[in-house]
């Protein structure tokens, strides 16, 4: 699922955007991955909230994302 649908969902389940938490939580694991492809000399040309795919496989992410499983 992207990041546009989470937020979209959470919306308008909750008619609010992400809590403070969960933000920090995706913007350190965004930060984290594109560290990673910039070390890789890998160029992304366009980053947008449809290109941002959360992933919910492991026991850290089902925990910080399950409230965005809407």
């Amino acid at each position: 699922r992207c990041l546009s649908n989470c937020l979209e969902k959470y919306k308008q389940k909750y008619n609010a955007s992400f809590p403070e938490e969960i933000v920090q939580y995706l913007m350190r694991q965004i930060i984290d991955a594109f560290k990673y492809i910039h070390e890789k000399q890998i160029m992304h040309r366009d980053i947008k909230l449809d290109n941002i795919m959360l992933n919910y496989s492991n026991d850290n992410d089902k925990k910080n994302l399950n409230i965005l499983r809407a």
